[in-house]
């Protein structure tokens, strides 16, 4: 279970951003195909079959194990918030540099360094191919506590975007994908702080919740672009 999870959930994104390869060029679609591409690396980084050979030049580089790890949660956050930055120009808000500041941007540049600086001193010592099931320590505790921190204020943030967007017809079901991701990426921030509490916690649970999420990150933007390119097809991708 753990195994197909982690393949499915890339196969699922990258498909997704195969299906928006002619989306990059469009300037009102680069968030979302950044959205998908960051959750396609996420999965990516953090598959557990691709994990000593990403782990082991990135340890030989940085003295550190685990490190593919670190960067696809990273990737995660920032598909959140280039997210986040999409919706927030799309609602009727007086000021949305203003609400990615005050609300967004000055969190997260807290959050970040932090991140950072708790996986470089509790990341284990040794290679794990599934961070989920490495060791209970105190400091990868810390980590995980505030990588769940972040993304639930990320995701709250969100829900109350797109419960804004929702209300045009043209954009309700792409939000409402959107939504259900989140919901069940609260699951999954949820299903990673009880793994901290109760030993030999099932890592399957966490892992499918994970992909299901960033699979609904991907497939929103992917079935949005498929919508716009049928209505109008000179937005095709070329062959």
């Amino acid at each position: 279970m753990i195994a197909i999870a982690p393949i499915a959930g890339v196969l699922i994104t990258g498909y997704c951003v195969w299906v928006r390869r002619g989306a990059w060029t469009c300037r009102w679609e680069l968030s979302s195909s950044i959205t998908a591409a960051a959750m396609f690396a996420c999965l990516l980084l953090m598959n557990p079959a691709l994990s000593l050979t990403l782990s082991a030049p990135l340890h030989a580089l940085t003295g550190l194990w685990t490190l593919e790890d670190l960067l696809g949660h990273l990737a995660y956050l920032a598909g959140l918030i280039t997210l986040a930055q999409a919706l927030a120009n799309r609602t009727n808000l007086d000021d949305p540099k203003q609400f990615l500041r005050q609300h967004l941007e000055a969190p997260i540049a807290i959050a970040l360094p932090l991140l950072i600086g708790l996986f470089i001193v509790g990341t284990p010592g040794t290679h794990w191919p599934d961070l989920f099931r490495a060791p209970v320590t105190g400091w990868m505790t810390l980590y995980w506590l505030a990588l769940c921190a972040s993304a639930s204020f990320l995701l709250t943030h969100l829900l109350r975007l797109l419960w804004v967007v929702r209300r045009d017809p043209r954009s309700t079901v792409t939000a409402n994908i959107y939504i259900a991701a989140i919901i069940i990426d609260l699951g999954c921030v949820s299903s990673v702080v009880v793994s901290r509490a109760i030993a030999g916690y099932p890592a399957a649970v966490t892992w499918t919740l994970l992909c299901v999420a960033a699979s609904g990150y991907a497939i929103a933007p992917a079935y949005s672009w498929r919508r716009k390119t049928r209505a109008d097809p000179r937005r095709a991708p070329l062959p």
